[in-house]
C-alpha cells in the first residue's frame, strides 16, 4: 500500500442517508483507519492482486490499481477497482511532445543551480 497524498483538513464530506452529502467537522485524529480496517484493506489488496490480471503499460510493466473504497460500521466496501491508466494519449500530442525535448538514456545530468537560457 502506498500513501499518494496526505492532507489534513478541519472539514470532511460525509454521505447522508438520503443520498446527498454534507460538509462536517473532521475527527481531529492523526489516523483515518482503525487497525482492523487497515488489515482488511491490505487483505483486499492482496486478493485483488492475486485475482485480477493487471493492465500493462506500453513497456509491458503492470499498472497500479485505482481502488475506491469505504467503510460502513467497520465493513469494507469496494466501490471501484480499475487499472490506473493515466492518459497515454497525451504522449502523442505533437505540441506537448515538443515541449519535452528528446528522451535521453539517463546518462546526462543537469545542474539545478544553472539558469536556463
Amino acid at each position: 500500500m502506498e500513501l499518494v497524498t496526505q492532507f489534513k483538513s478541519p472539514w470532511r464530506r460525509m454521505l447522508q442517508p438520503g443520498g446527498s452529502s454534507a460538509i462536517v467537522a473532521s475527527t481531529g485524529r492523526d489516523h483515518v483507519l482503525e487497525p482492523k480496517e487497515l488489515t482488511d484493506l491490505v487483505g483486499a489488496g492482496r486478493v485483488l492482486n492475486d485475482t485480477l490480471e493487471p493492465a500493462r503499460d506500453p513497456a509491458g510493466a503492470p499498472r497500479p490499481w485505482d481502488v475506491e473504497f469505504g467503510f460502513v460500521d467497520g465493513k469494507l466496501w469496494l466501490f471501484q477497482c480499475r487499472p490506473f491508466v493515466g492518459n497515454d494519449a497525451l504522449k502523442n500530442v505533437t505540441a506537448l511532445s515538443a515541449l519535452e525535448g528528446p528522451v535521453g538514456k539517463g546518462t546526462e545530468t543537469v545542474s539545478l543551480e544553472e539558469k536556463l537560457k
